[in-house]
């Protein structure tokens, strides 16, 4: 009972510490209150990036932030904009209340249960956790790490107070305001009061928007503040005013701060004030609000990592932190998420919902029909408003990254359908989004509320009890929370709920060490046959030697190691010789450090112009140079280049040999430690990479390269010896 009230207080400090930060700013302007949460959350979050930023962060300093804010608000006190809503029946008032209630008091308890939710208990929460432990932020440039947190940074605030539950609940007020923010931009479009009820109950009730909204995830909280920017920019059009538009960037900013996807709302906020005001005054006003937003997190990405939209777009920004063809996978991946093709999507996203992480409900195949609004000018501004919330949804087809253009969507089909229609609608939508009817319908693996979790969430359920039947992992993550100091890092290969320890994950993907390492230990559970590039010259003193791309090749370039050599004896490196390469210079040394498990990369496919390149600024007598690679068909396009003192670059003589497959586990066993990791959580079963990558390391524990430390089902942790 402590811990839930602990929680609830928390969650409350925080979000009275956004709407005292939104009272504050333009206190003569009357603004609803739900903009004053938007925009107090905006300035709060961006408070607590600078504290941690500072190494200020803790629970002494985000409590002064906070009484501060509410300080700041209470004195200062903000106008609130006094237009009534239009009156609603009395039978609908009490319908809605009835929902609300029955939804609300759902929700709530599962905001209140200990966290489950895959993203939360690993890096949503993870990273909010190591931040409070630290008091700043961690250093290190994952893909996580280095992802805007502006959600993040108000779950830190709570979380410094109630922990997990404290940071869901901070994410439930998000949906919850999204209620009477939604009334108010069907007000501020002209709409009958019963079409943004309609569209706000049946949203709520949403079954994605319940999941997401009730766990420290990020998606309702970008909802919420696109829904924001798009009400206060009504409010411009028909007002005017620049302090309208400071809020509106200053939110539009907030929104990429939540998620990257969320800078669409700037780019169309952009364009509508060209297009309504055109006058460059209005638009550098609202650009500069979401600059100042935005520059915190861009800044940071600039200049921990040289790539200002880090962990994005690294063929744009080379860098040493992240790889362009594992980002090239990832963005595959998420636009074919699940393998479910175009034909199946609507029923996938709307009825079944077990591969496209969860689902919104059999009402929302009634959407098309929303087309003839556009009949109507608020029907056209509705549209092109779901369509840019929308858009990035291409990027990742996950339903839940739909949600941003639910609340448009919604209101264009109310819009088109008959008046008497809606409320069996809505009827029909709370009684099969209810989580005993969306089980009879939907996949059985689809993410979505289930149960009703009340004496965990009040804590009569002990929190880990009830995580240790819920999460798998969790008892590895108490293991290694006992035998790992803080701050250790660990090789973790499967994805166990980091935010209940304190040990830092090495993912096999999240950052140029976790791919080097990953790809090592593939290579080992996997043993391929090698080509050898031999390259011979009569003995003479060089200066360089050069292997480059002759022709493209949809491969990534790859070595595992070079050697000179003067006869038999292979020529040892020294500090007067130079290593480059085109592309990734940053990891050339690997081509050279005498593990053949380890390698360089280039990273990106083959082409004409790529190259790795010695120099000796002493010249050597050498009569050859070797490169080893694994066995492709891309290695006969590897041409060989020779230097000698004073002379240019010159072709040489090279042949393409074959060699067998070895056991590579000990060097790749070695890459690891020599990476400052002793524990490697992996699957010891199941199908696939994975599978086969953890039966392999477990099987070393016989041999005694690896020791097994604990286990939970196919699960094991293995300590490198």
């Amino acid at each position: 009972m402590a811990a839930a009230a602990t929680a609830l207080l928390g969650s409350a400090f925080t979000i009275a510490a956004c709407f005292g930060a939104g009272f504050a700013l333009f206190p003569k302007l009357p603004l609803a209150r739900s903009i004053r949460f938007a925009l107090g959350a905006a300035l709060l979050s961006t408070a607590v990036f600078l504290f941690l930023l500072a190494g200020a962060g803790g629970r002494l300093p985000f409590a002064v932030l906070g009484a501060g804010s509410i300080a700041a608000g209470a004195f200062l006190k903000g106008r609130i904009s006094k237009r009534e809503p239009a009156p609603w029946p009395l039978a609908a008032k009490a319908g809605a209340a009835f929902l609300l209630g029955g939804y609300g008091v759902f929700y709530l308890v599962h905001a209140m249960a200990p966290e489950t939710a895959p993203d939360a208990i690993t890096y949503h929460l993870g990273l909010v956790a190591e931040a409070l432990r630290l008091g700043r932020f961690p250093n290190r440039t994952g893909f996580f790490e280095m992802l805007p947190h502006g959600a993040g940074m108000l779950f830190a605030h709570a979380f410094a107070f109630g922990a997990h539950s404290a940071a869901k609940l901070v994410h439930f007020a998000f949906l919850v305001l999204s209620f009477p923010l939604l009334l108010r931009v069907g007000e501020k479009l002209g709409l009958h009061w019963s079409v943004p009820a309609a569209a706000a109950l049946v949203y709520f009730m949403t079954p994605v928007a319940g999941v997401s909204g009730t766990s420290a995830y990020n998606d309702a909280a970008l909802v919420f503040c696109v829904l924001a920017v798009f009400y206060l920019l009504l409010c411009w059009r028909e007002a005017g005013g620049w302090r309208l538009l400071v809020c509106a960037g200053l939110i539009a900013g907030f929104c990429y701060a939540i998620k990257p996807t969320g800078a669409v709302v700037s780019v169309a906020g952009f364009v509508w004030i060209a297009i309504a005001a055109r006058s460059w005054r209005s638009n550098l006003v609202f650009t500069a609000a979401v600059v100042l937003m935005c520059a915190p997190w861009v800044l940071r990405g600039a200049i921990l990592t040289g790539n200002p939209i880090a962990p994005l777009g690294n063929r744009l920004f080379p860098n040493p932190h992240f790889h362009i063809t594992t980002e090239d996978r990832l963005s595959a991946a998420l636009r074919e998420y699940g393998g479910v093709t175009a034909v199946a999507i609507p029923l996938e996203i709307t009825i079944r919902g077990g591969k496209l992480q969860g689902l919104l409900g059999p009402i929302y195949l009634l959407a098309p029909l929303g087309l003839l609004a556009m009949r109507w000018k608020s029907g056209l501004t509705l549209a092109a408003a779901a369509l840019v919330a929308g858009a990035p949804w291409l990027l990742n087809t996950g339903t839940r990254f739909l949600m941003p253009a639910l609340p448009f969507l919604l209101l264009l089909l109310f819009m088109a359908l008959p008046r008497r229609a809606l409320a069996p609608v809505v009827l029909v939508h709370a009684l099969l989004s209810w989580p005993a009817a969306v089980s009879a319908y939907s996949d059985p693996f689809a993410w979505t509320l289930r149960g009703f979790p009340l004496k965990a969430a009040f804590r009569i359920t002990p929190e880990r009890e009830y995580l240790r039947e819920r999460v798998g992992g969790f008892a590895l993550a108490e293991a290694l929370h006992g035998i790992t100091a803080p701050g250790e890092r660990v090789l973790d290969l499967f994805g166990i709920p980091w935010a209940y320890s304190h040990f830092v994950p090495v993912g096999p993907w999240q950052s140029a060490t976790g791919d080097r390492i990953s790809t090592a230990l593939q290579l080992a559970a996997n043993p391929a046959e090698f080509d050898v590039i031999v390259a011979e010259w009569p003995e003479q003193r060089i200066a360089g030697v050069r292997f480059r791309v002759g022709q493209s090749f949809e491969r990534v370039w790859a070595i595992q190691e070079i050697q000179l050599r003067n006869g038999s004896r292979i020529l040892r490196p020294v500090r007067s010789w130079f290593f480059s390469a085109n592309p990734n210079p940053w990891e050339i040394l690997f081509a050279f450090d005498r593990n053949v498990a380890s390698a360089w990369q280039s990273w990106e496919h083959m082409r004409p112009g790529m190259f790795v390149e010695i120099e000796l600024a002493v010249p050597q007598r050498a009569t050859g140079a070797t490169m080893l690679a694994v066995r492709s068909d891309a290695n006969r396009t590897i041409e060989v280049d020779l230097r000698t003192p004073g002379a240019a670059w010159q072709p040489a003589r090279r042949r393409l040999e074959t060699r067998p497959p070895v056991d590579l586990t000990a060097a790749a066993l070695a890459l690891v430690r020599s990476s400052n990791i002793r524990y490697i959580v992996v699957q010891a079963g199941g199908d696939g990479e994975a599978g086969s990558l953890g039966r392999r390391l477990f099987e070393r524990t016989r041999s005694g390269e690896l020791d097994e430390m604990a286990s939970e089902k196919e699960l094991r942790i293995l300590r490198v010896r």
